[in-house]
């Protein structure tokens, strides 16, 4: 039962949100809290699919949101899709350093590979 309430929950929350992206007024930071509410709710509904949608449109909004970055990779992970999660990982680590340098350096990707592995979806 508490499942099922749970599941009605997050598809409430993929609703509301898409009716919300529709309007022209929603400011780009909210248009992103409810990309990463939609992200996070197909998470939890074990759709990652629409996980990576959600958070590459979040971060064709915002390219330095950790958030999105780190659930973009999970979700790659759990698709198996390990060249996108590398990509992922170096970008987050390039955020995480504050690089801009083409070649992240070892430290910089194990604390990006840290911040995923270790990042929970709340």
């Amino acid at each position: 039962v508490l499942h099922a309430l749970s599941a009605k929950q997050y598809d409430d929350v993929l609703a509301m949100g898409a009716n919300a992206l529709q309007s022209d007024r929603l400011k780009l930071e909210d248009q992103c809290q409810v990309l990463e509410s939609q992200a996070k709710a197909s998470w939890h509904l074990g759709d990652m699919q629409s996980v990576v949608k959600f958070t590459t449109r979040l971060l064709n909004r915002q390219p330095d949101h950790i958030n999105g970055l780190c659930l973009r990779a999970k979700a790659y992970g759990q698709l198996h899709n390990v060249e996108s999660v590398r990509d992922d990982v170096v970008a987050l680590s390039q955020l995480l350093a504050g690089s801009t340098a083409e070649h992240p350096t070892k430290a910089s990707v194990a604390m990006a590979l840290l911040a995923v592995h270790s990042w929970t979806v709340q």
